[in-house]
């Protein structure tokens, strides 16, 4: 750092303004300009970046990414500018990511709220959008950078001056985050760079001893796990580092005998992985091929200690190609059902609830979202029949018959005998109505009398069969709306709605519900039709912005279609958008600012923190967040709840 040369007092902001000015006119480049602030005006100039931007780009979900990957890291350096922070006047302390990604801010509050009406908060990105300014000129050079006033490209931070410098990473030496104090030009002097070294260096040390004990908990993860050796499997550190490697593993890797240890994750040269090691998945698994031409299912699984996120253990696992005698199908669970997202998760465990029962269920949802399976996973916790009928797929001068059965003469072209409906076959069991909201107001008549008496009388028959049937019914209608059109009896709902299961659409369940189940879509088809084909992380991310309104029945015939039509070994978004049933608009709307995110959420959390007086645990509760990621989400937003109470 002895390069780096600190003077504040140097600096005019009047002259700073005029140089400014001159070169945003005139492309002339003052004398009181430094070569790296006149090369950095160059190269965003030369980049089209507005300098009268109003604001910096603000990425909630990249941050929240970030959050939950490298708490472990994050919490070595929070409680040392916590602290910093409180003694700051006109000054805040900010801590960045190597991507420009401010994760941290303390300070003097007024400076904190100026600085968040241009997006310079947690979220907040300084990248190249952002201009001129120390962080990112700390992260190319690797050293000390201050930006004074109008030496910023973008005039939105002329009232405030940076000094920022680079913390490293011991893994890999690069450059891990960069500390920052920003405030008006005159709290600027060599007190101020001898503080922020100081708490750079006690950060460097408090990483450093992270690092270790990170690396002695993830070696003996490993050693615990994998004692016999006897698995393919890796361990990555939070860095993306590779800390061990089995023996097994190295040789599925094609380098039997190589030292993996402390390689990055990008030598193995498996397409995607970083793309999944981001998704925040506790556990994934997807379909690759090493480099000499091996089949393997990779399974990756977060690694925790207490409660703090470390790293992954990735297992690999070769595809054999055998011919197996036919297998009896297993029954469909509840562990089957692919999902890790709130919504979806609370739909699996209300179901878990309702299978333990034997009164009629109602399971609600749109086309294509699992109604069937969950019905399936409802009664196989049982071994009695399940016999399914879809209700709208069968003619209404059928419908009856096949519900209830008819005997011999019922009806011209009638079986000898007759023959059961499918109330019968299910005796003892459950029968599954699909559809329900689609049977004429005729025959809900008959099933009305079918679950209140618990008894059916055949079509021409004259003798009641009891039944001991449980009944779910499944619909994509809204029965209320039905109700209040006469299209369906109100009677017959409140018989069925007994227990009600309401399945989330795939946009409610979110991004990382989609990308799991396109990964197992792809294992599964790559299986059936003897391939091996992968898709790029564009065309993942592609899949996973599209709407998907028929859900997973949709997203699953979208993937199975890519597998077949597939000439390369990699589907590209090209490929993507030419198989989508409509065309996948790439949103892009002015209107709607990032920022926008931001603010709701903030505000949403303060009008629920005032409902209830600030009581915590009630407002997490409303917000349906733990408590825990309330004071993260409050120390975010730089929310104190003594002023919302007063």
């Amino acid at each position: 750092m002895s390069s780096f040369k600190f003077n504040p007092k140097s600096k005019n902001p009047l002259e700073l303004r005029k140089s400014w000015e001159l070169f945003m006119e005139k492309d002339i480049i003052s004398p009181h300009i430094p070569k790296v602030i006149s090369e950095s005006w160059k190269s965003h100039k030369h980049k089209n970046i507005d300098p009268f931007r109003p604001k910096v780009d603000i990425d909630l979900h990249t941050y929240d990414q970030y959050m939950n990957n490298n708490e472990y890291i994050i919490e070595s350096s929070t409680d040392i500018i916590k602290d910093l922070g409180e003694y700051l006047d006109y000054t805040s302390v900010e801590l960045f990511n190597a991507d420009a990604l401010l994760v941290k801010m303390y300070g003097d509050q007024k400076i904190i709220e100026r600085l968040s009406e241009i997006n310079n908060a947690p979220g907040g990105i300084h990248d190249t959008q952002a201009g001129t300014n120390a962080v990112t000129l700390a992260l190319e050079h690797n050293k000390p950078a201050f930006v004074a006033g109008a030496e910023h490209f973008c005039s939105m931070f002329h009232e405030i001056s940076c000094l920022a410098m680079p913390i490293f990473n011991k893994n890999t030496n690069k450059v891990q985050s960069v500390i920052d104090f920003t405030g008006p030009l005159e709290v600027f002097n060599s007190h101020t760079f001898g503080l922020l070294h100081s708490t750079r260096v006690a950060i460097q040390k408090n990483l450093d001893n992270l690092y270790l004990e990170q690396y002695n908990i993830l070696l003996d993860h490993f050693q615990n796990q994998f004692l016999n050796g006897s698995a393919s499997a890796l361990i990555i550190n939070s860095d993306k580092v590779i800390i061990r490697c089995s023996e097994k593993a190295a040789h599925l890797l094609g380098a039997y005998g190589k030292d993996w240890n402390r390689y990055s994750i990008s030598s193995l040269g498996i397409p995607n992985l970083d793309f999944h090691l981001e998704l925040n998945e506790n556990e994934i698994e997807f379909y690759s091929t090493l480099g000499h031409d091996l089949d393997v299912r990779i399974v990756l699984n977060r690694i925790f200690h207490k409660k703090l996120f470390q790293g992954w253990l990735m297992r690999l696992i070769p595809i054999v190609k055998t011919v197996h005698e036919p297998k009896k199908k297993r029954k469909l669970s509840f562990n089957d059902l692919i999902g890790n997202s709130d919504s979806f998760q609370v739909a699996i465990n209300t179901a878990k609830k309702i299978a333990s029962s034997q009164a009629p269920v109602l399971i609600l949802g749109e086309t294509g979202t699992g109604k069937e399976m969950f019905a399936k996973a409802i009664h196989n916790s049982s071994e009695k029949p399940f016999v399914t009928i879809n209700c709208g797929a069968i003619p209404k001068e059928l419908i009856g018959s096949e519900l209830f059965g008819y005997e011999e003469g019922a009806f011209s072209g009638a079986k000898k005998g007759g023959q059961k409906g499918k109330f019968e076959l299910a005796n003892g069991g459950t029968i599954f109505l699909d559809e329900v909201g689609e049977l004429t107001l005729e025959h809900q008549v008959y099933l009305l009398r079918v679950l209140q008496e618990r008894e059916l009388y055949r079509l021409g028959g004259k003798k009641p069969i009891p039944l001991d049937v449980r009944v779910i019914a499944a619909t994509n209608v809204e029965l209320r709306e039905s109700i209040k059109n006469n299209t369906f009896r109100e009677d017959l709902y409140f018989r069925l709605n007994i227990l009600s299961l309401r399945l989330p659409s795939l946009r409610e369940r979110g991004k990382e519900d989609i990308i799991r189940l396109i990964n197992f879509f792809v294992i599964l088809y790559n299986r059936n039709e003897g391939k091996k084909v992968s898709l790029t992380k564009e065309a993942l991310d592609l899949m996973a912005s599209y709407q998907w309104k028929g859900n997973v029945r949709e997203l699953e015939n979208s993937v199975y279609r890519l597998i077949v039509l597939a000439e390369h070994q990699s589907i590209s978004p090209e490929d993507v958008r030419l198989i989508l049933d409509e065309p996948f608009v790439e949103e892009v709307d002015s209107s709607v600012k990032p920022v926008s995110m931001n603010e709701i959420e903030r505000n949403g959390i303060l009008q629920v923190l005032r409902h209830h007086n600030g009581h915590l645990t009630k407002a997490a509760k409303e917000l349906n967040i733990s408590r825990a990621t309330l004071y993260r989400k409050m120390e975010k937003y730089q929310i104190n709840i003594d002023r919302i109470l007063e």
